[in-house]
């Protein structure tokens, strides 16, 4: 995986989510391609949430909020899990819209994070 630049949104989107990842000790990257995937770049990748084999978060922005389809395609292949946020909204996400996002996705690491522990029942 190799970082790239991105539109603002997707910039302001990244740093939140960097931010959020930092503070709250996952090991998020953010701003991503995939070598194997030309043309595949991700806002961010998470190897213990989404699935087994992580998640890959895919921004969309208007108009078209349409993701992108070869780096869907490339998360779907390997089973890895493909979630689509709007990067706009994301920006401004607080911690515990965050928490709620990762939650839904599932944790699947051998020892969840403590603020995760905590939630679940």
């Amino acid at each position: 995986m190799t970082q790239v630049q991105q539109s603002s949104d997707k910039e302001r989107a990244a740093t939140a989510l960097r931010s959020f990842a930092q503070r709250f000790g996952l090991r998020l990257e953010t701003q991503v391609s995939f070598d194997e995937c030309p043309g595949c770049v991700a806002l961010g990748f998470e190897p213990y949430f989404g699935s087994p084999n992580g998640v890959v978060i895919d921004a969309i922005e208007p108009p078209s909020y349409e993701g992108n389809h070869t780096l869907k395609t490339y998360a779907y292949d390997r089973e890895i899990f493909y979630s689509q946020v709007n990067a706009s909204q994301l920006a401004t996400y607080e911690d515990n819209e965050f928490i709620e996002m990762f939650r839904d996705w599932g944790y699947f690491g051998e020892c969840p994070p403590t603020w995760l522990e905590n939630q679940i029942t």
